[in-house]
């Protein structure tokens, strides 16, 4: 059985529009990367990631039925290849939030998501989500 690889009409219009945010406002971080400290050059990727939250990006990242804007992996594909290639940072601060929101998107109860989703599907601020696991003891 033969895979199709062609994009659906929305996926090409997704990567042109992430590719052109990406070479527009993602590329201006690079110069964060010349920074001395890890903290230095995290903070200063902030604008840059709010200004992809505010750009809808954080809520492309979240499924339909938690109340994003994600319609598969491949979306999500599309957006990590194109804004990974410009910027691994800022982009891995996105993701890594994602990362952190799997938990609770899928074993959250209604509630929790209702209270803890909240700031990552605005398109304002800077949300970060994080995840620990360790073995016991």
């Amino acid at each position: 059985m033969a895979i199709d690889f062609t994009l659906t009409t929305q996926q090409r219009e997704l990567q042109l529009t992430s590719r052109k945010f990406a070479g527009e406002v993602l590329a201006e971080a690079r110069s964060a990367e010349l920074l001395a400290t890890p903290e230095q050059r995290f903070l200063a990727t902030k604008p840059t990631y709010e200004a992809m939250v505010a750009a809808g990006y954080l809520r492309k990242c979240i499924p339909a039925p938690a109340g994003g804007d994600n319609a598969g992996m491949i979306d999500m594909a599309i957006l990590a290849e194109e804004f990974y290639s410009v910027n691994p940072s800022v982009t891995l601060t996105m993701l890594g939030s994602v990362l952190g929101l799997l938990p609770l998107l899928l074993g959250g109860t209604p509630e929790q998501c209702q209270r803890l989703l909240g700031p990552f599907l605005k398109t304002s601020g800077a949300p970060l989500a994080a995840f620990c696991s360790s073995e016991p003891g």
